[in-house]
């Protein structure tokens, strides 16, 4: 956990490959341990992200309204096109500010 980052108040985390249930937990903790930093602005980085489920779902959604309680703000960046079609229909691209892939990966 290093500190070198010159703006303290905004962090990026890349949440891994799989945004599912088996690793709900593990990412929960990481990003309340980072809110309780008192950072003002969080960007998880979709850059790898291959798939999300309901579980997933609702620890950004808990993680946005933790946040948005707060008075900080979620940004969803690099977002696969799946994904983004997937947050779309379930409408919560009106409540997360999502940023999608400039380049779509096909792999």
């Amino acid at each position: 956990m290093g500190k070198n980052k010159k703006n303290q108040t905004k962090k990026s985390v890349r949440p891994g490959k799989d945004v599912v249930a088996s690793k709900a937990e593990s990412l929960n903790k990481k990003l309340h341990k980072i809110i309780d930093q008192g950072i003002t602005e969080l960007t998880l980085d979709f850059v790898n992200v291959k798939s999300v489920d309901p579980v997933g779902l609702s620890v950004i959604a808990a993680t946005h309204n933790t946040m948005n309680n707060a008075g900080a703000k979620l940004l969803l960046k690099n977002v696969p096109d799946e994904i983004n079609t997937l947050f779309d229909a379930l409408g919560l691209n009106k409540h997360f500010e999502i940023e999608q892939m400039n380049q779509k990966q096909n792999a």
